[in-house]
C-alpha cells in the first residue's frame, strides 16, 4: 500500500540520516513517523532510532540513550535489588518450571506490538550495557524473558539480548552461563529468516 511504502521510506531515510550523524534531520523524520503511524507496531523502528539518536547526538552519552529507552518502556533506570528480585519471581511464575532451552521450541513473534517491544528491550539493553548499568541490563533481560514465556514466542531481538547478556558472566568468570546464553542466542537466530 501507499502508506506502507511511505513508512518504509521514512524509516530507511531516518536510519540513513542517523548513520551519517544528521541527527536533527533524523529527529524530524522520527517525529513524523511517530505522529503518522497507523498503529503501535509501525512506531517500532522510529522509537528504536530515537533511543540511538538520543544517545549519539552531541557528545555520545550511552546513559542518555538507556534512559530514553526506559522512559519509552516505562522501566526504572536504576532498579533496586528488590525490584529485580520481584521481576525474577514474576519470571519464575511464567516459566512454570520450564528451562531456558524451552525457548528454542517456541515460534517466532508475529504480533507487531510485541515485536516492537522486543526491539525496544534490545536497543535499551544495548545502551544499558554500554553505560555499564548491569542492574538495568538484568532487569531488561528478565522482563523480555517474561514476555517471551507469557506469549510463548521468541525473536531475533531476544537472541540479541542473550548475546549481550553473555558479556556479564564472562567478566565474572562464569563461562558456562555465558556459553548457555550464547547457545540460546544462536538457536533462536537459526529460527529467524532475517
Amino acid at each position: 500500500t501507499e502508506y506502507q511504502l511511505c513508512l518504509d521510506l521514512h524509516n530507511r531515510l531516518l536510519q540513513s540520516e542517523a548513520s551519517f550523524q544528521n541527527y536533527d534531520v533524523a529527529e524530524e523524520l522520527i517525529n513524523e513517523v511517530l505522529e503518522n503511524a497507523a498503529n503501535e507496531g509501525d512506531k517500532c523502528q522510529a522509537l528504536s532510532s530515537l533511543i540511538k539518536v538520543t544517545a549519539e547526538k552531541g557528545e555520545k552519552d550511552y546513559t542518555r540513550g538507556a534512559k530514553k529507552g526506559c522512559d519509552i518502556l516505562e522501566l526504572p533506570f536504576s532498579p533496586s535489588k528488590n525490584y529485580i528480585a520481584k521481576e525474577r519471581v514474576m519470571l519464575k511464575l511464567q516459566q512454570r518450571n520450564q528451562s531456558l532451552s524451552a525457548l528454542l521450541k517456541m515460534p517466532l513473534v508475529k504480533d507487531p506490538v510485541l515485536r516492537m517491544k522486543m526491539k525496544l528491550y534490545s536497543t535499551t539493553q544495548e545502551f544499558a550495557n554500554l553505560s555499564q548499568n548491569s542492574a538495568l541490563v538484568k532487569l531488561i533481560e528478565l522482563r523480555a524473558l517474561r514476555d517471551a514465556y507469557t506469549h510463548k514466542v521468541v525473536g531475533p531481538d531476544l537472541a540479541h539480548m542473550f548475546a549481550n547478556s553473555a558479556v556479564g558472566p564472562v567478566k565474572e568468570g562464569k563461562f558456562e552461563t555465558a556459553l548457555a546464553y550464547a547457545n540460546l542466542a544462536t538457536g533462536i537466530m537459526n529460527q529467524s529468516p532475517d
